[in-house]
């Protein structure tokens, strides 16, 4: 049997789609691990169709859609969901740049630059604030772990643009 991880990267790639693996599979590249019952992608919007199609031949169907993102699910109990988020091809070219390649039960992937993966947790916890205390505490274990390595001048920039107030605030004050 196939893992959730081969099925979604045999279909990218079968479907000649961009995708980055975020969430917290992606966490682990950046040397924190926290449990997770799924697996996050990202992928450009135009890509969906051929990608719902070919996860369908796989035992996965759509059980919740919006404009931005597609959960999958598998009648296997042996598969995780898959949820992907949407995005414009822009946004992925310029994500993909800065990405970082990393391999997961033998399937290469690539994943978002730290900063990038910042981002998306901060856009997460602005778009549904019941995510506040996973995504955050995220954010602050992978500044901690990977501190050396941040750009302040992007974090800065990032955290301004995506965070809501009361978390900008506090992460801000964070960098001392």
């Amino acid at each position: 049997m196939k893992s959730t991880f081969e099925i979604i990267g045999g279909a990218a790639k079968k479907a000649s789609a961009d995708l980055l693996l975020i969430g917290g599979y992606a966490l682990q590249v950046y040397g924190y691990a926290r449990q997770t019952l799924d697996v996050d992608c990202l992928v450009v919007s135009s890509d969906a169709n051929s990608l719902r199609e070919l996860l369908c031949l796989e035992t996965y169907a759509p059980i919740a859609e919006t404009g931005n993102f597609i959960r999958f699910q598998s009648d296997s109990v042996y598969l995780m969901d898959i949820d992907i988020l949407l995005v414009d091809r822009s946004t992925m070219q310029a994500m993909l740049a800065e990405s970082k390649p990393c391999r997961l039960q033998g399937v290469d992937f690539r994943t978002p630059s730290l900063l990038h993966l910042i981002a998306l947790k901060l856009h997460a916890i602005a778009n549904n604030p019941k995510r506040l205390n996973r995504d955050l505490a995220d954010v602050q274990s992978l500044l901690r772990i990977n501190a050396d390595e941040v750009d302040v001048e992007g974090l800065v920039s990032i955290v301004t643009k995506f965070a809501p107030e009361g978390v900008a605030q506090q992460l801000l004050e964070g960098l001392g």
